[in-house]
């Protein structure tokens, strides 16, 4: 009951602990394994062993290894945890505390280093099983180092070799013990055989005895007329002697009272007719019975030939005895070494049996789990979104997707969990009494109820996390997008760069150039949908002394129009075509960049005349100074007239330049075209 209730313990704590990141190290206690010592050995005939095992994860890069070390605690006769079991098997005999004495197996001991165990380490699909003793050992290799120790599992299933010490004093006396049941049981044998013949002797020695008494009155007058010959023959030739006659008498009383006395051990007593010494003739031809060492009987030649009869019929009883025990002895052995072979085979059909039912139970154990570890997994895959998408439709799409397979997995894990607790229990509990079976029991249905909760809360966790992954992925996408658009925008800008008129050194042949212009502030170029102003393609040409206008001329006119500081000049194309293009291009893109397209029309200056948008005047001339229209008119009377312009338009008189009726004082500064400068 304790080692039980310290196991259910373990178990408990086992199955309730749950670590939250993948953990390097997990204990692995009492694990218990017994051993039936096979046929043919000597030692205990069955040995209980607690295992104790750590499973250690080694990483680097991204590689991660498995190693086991494991250690025992075998039961001894002093300490009843783990159990210990009173029987030695000594010769292909068991032997007892009942037969020794529970202080003869005191001292024994398994060699903790000579030991071996079959260990088989499994998880995450890969198993291997090695045959070793106690120690640390390598095991598995991953690659992948998102390996959990604790769902590493360790079986026993076999123990392959064990070695004893301390068994010399429980040998010998096995030793003594075999040696004095031997020696009592040849005494019984030769009991039975003794009474056996004592009861044949009895029969004989009944009809003997009859025989004696019915030639009693015979033998007296034999004796006496014997005696009274002897006396005769004495007295014809000696006066008889009464000191002499007085002895013979004497004599001759004792031997009747010997007489006496033998038929009554004949009739009460069991003598062993072992020889023919007991019955024997002398050399005249009497015959003798031997009552003891110094007595003897005479008897007749019936009752000799009836003893002598009597001895050899006990003689071959003897040897029909002697060969019947002989034959009740080997078989006895055949039987022993029948019962022997019998339970060898008994037993190794149970060990196999055993095995092939722990073998079986130990796989339904893995592949239990290895299906929580594989909806584990799936639940932890589904709580993940991807790294990237390529638009707000394909994230919602899969967001809902693993959602759904969510909404049934605590379902799932739950009866995975629930058959992995009740393999566990059938390898754990496969040899338990009745009481343990239903501690047992209460353990899983326990388990139960934890497995629905904790399935519960894993689910609720990844539906969690799945949502949290999709808030994160659609606030990475805008960033993203985001991101994307300034650099959209940023290459845009610098794929439509500020380009320019051409210059007379440049020699171009066309009369005529296209360009197109834009405005945009680049301090709004993170915005949302920041506005960029856009002109039509718009022409430049020559003036009429075969140049080109001055950039600053048509900036300054682009200024006005865009209400803008910050333009830009995308050009120049002689093709028409060519740049109408590029236009649709940079106009299309601005607006895939979120930015707020707004056209403007721009006339530029046309072949014919330099107006510009809405048929208006100039604001400025073709060197961006600013003109009114009674100067411009002035300036047209005075080209149409006779008089003699300098470069700039100005009339010349008597070879000097006519000045400007804005005309600065002559000590203010000027610049190269006449402004005033500005101190």
């Amino acid at each position: 009951m304790r080692f039980i209730s310290n196991f259910i313990l373990v178990f408990l704590s086992c199955f309730i602990a749950k670590a939250q990141n993948p953990a390097n190290y997990a204990d692995i206690d009492k694990r218990p394994v017994d051993y039936i010592l096979p046929l043919g050995k000597n030692g205990l005939k069955e040995t209980y062993f607690m295992m104790n095992a750590r499973v250690k994860i080694t990483r680097w890069e991204k590689k991660a290894t498995v190693r086991v070390s494991f250690d025992f605690v075998a039961g001894i006769a002093e300490n009843s945890d783990p159990p210990f079991k009173f029987m030695y098997q000594y010769n292909n005999k068991y032997y007892g505390n009942q037969h020794l004495g529970k202080e003869s197996f005191n001292g024994i001991r398994v060699d903790r280093d000579f030991t071996k165990f079959k260990v088989t380490v499994m998880g995450y699909g890969k198993s291997k099983t090695l045959e070793v003793p106690r120690g640390e050992y390598f095991f598995l290799e991953f690659d992948n180092t998102n390996i959990d120790a604790n769902k590493i599992s360790i079986f026993f299933p076999e123990v392959t070799y064990i070695a004893f010490t301390g068994t010399r004093q429980i040998e010998d006396k096995i030793r003594n013990l075999e040696k004095s049941n031997e020696q009592s049981k040849n005494s019984d044998i030769k009991k039975t055989e003794s009474e056996t013949n004592a009861g044949n002797n009895q029969n004989n020695t009944k009809n003997q005895a009859t025989r004696s008494q019915n030639n009693n009155t015979k033998q007296e007058g034999e004796k006496n007329n014997y005696t009274g010959n002897s006396a005769s023959s004495s007295n014809r030739g000696k006066k008889e002697n009464p000191a002499n006659k007085s002895a013979y008498q004497d004599k001759s009383t004792n031997a009747q009272a010997s007489a006496n006395k033998s038929d009554k051990v004949i009739k009460n007593s069991n003598i062993s007719l072992d020889g023919v010494s007991t019955f024997f003739k002398d050399q005249s031809g009497n015959y003798y019975q031997k009552i003891d060492k110094n007595s003897f009987k005479k008897i007749t030649k019936e009752e000799y030939d009836a003893g002598r009869a009597a001895i050899q019929e006990n003689k071959i009883q003897s040897e029909q005895t002697k060969k019947n025990n002989d034959k009740r002895f080997a078989d006895s052995v055949k039987q022993s070494i029948q019962q022997s072979s019998d339970r060898f085979f008994e037993e190794t059909q149970k060990s196999h049996a055993r095995i092939e039912r722990d073998g079986n139970l130990m796989m339904a154990n893995y592949y239990a789990a290895k299906e929580v570890g594989n909806i584990k997994n799936e639940m932890q895959s589904s709580s993940k979104l991807k790294n990237r998408y390529e638009s707000v439709e394909e994230l919602e799409n899969d967001f809902k997707a693993k959602m759904g397979s969510l909404s049934g997995s605590s379902e799932r894990l739950a009866s995975a969990q629930n058959q992995k607790l009740q393999s566990n229990y059938e390898y754990q509990f496969r040899d338990a009494d009745a009481t343990g079976r239903a501690m047992g029991e209460a353990v899983v249905g326990l388990g139960n109820v934890f497995n629905s909760i904790s399935a519960e809360k894993e689910a609720e966790k990844a539906r969690r996390e799945l949502k949290e992954a999709r808030e994160e992925a659609l606030k990475k996408m805008r960033v993203e997008q985001k991101e994307n658009m300034i650099n959209l925008r940023r290459k845009l800008f610098t794929t439509f760069s500020n380009g320019g008129l051409p210059l007379s050194s440049h020699r171009v042949a066309s009369r005529v150039v296209y360009l197109f212009s834009y405005s945009f502030n680049t301090d709004q170029i993170s915005n949302e949908k920041p506005n960029i102003k856009i002109t039509n393609v718009f022409p430049i040409t020559k003036t009429n002394d075969d140049t080109w206008p001055f950039q600053n001329s048509i900036s300054n006119d682009l200024k006005k129009v865009f209400n803008e500081q910050e333009i830009t000049l995308f050009g120049y194309f002689a093709d028409e075509n060519k740049i109408n293009e590029m236009y649709e291009s940079f106009t299309r893109m601005a607006k895939q960049s979120g930015m707020n397209v707004q056209t403007f029309t721009f006339k530029g200056r046309p072949l014919k005349n330099s107006t510009i948008a809405n048929n208006e005047q100039p604001n400025s001339d073709f060197l961006g100074n600013p003109v009114n229209k009674s100067s411009d008119k002035e300036n047209r009377n005075n080209t149409q007239s006779n008089d003699k312009v300098d470069f700039f338009g100005n009339p010349i008189k008597n070879g000097q330049q006519i000045e400007k009726s804005n005309k600065t004082n002559p000590k203010d500064k000027v610049d190269f075209f006449g402004n005033p400068i500005k101190n």
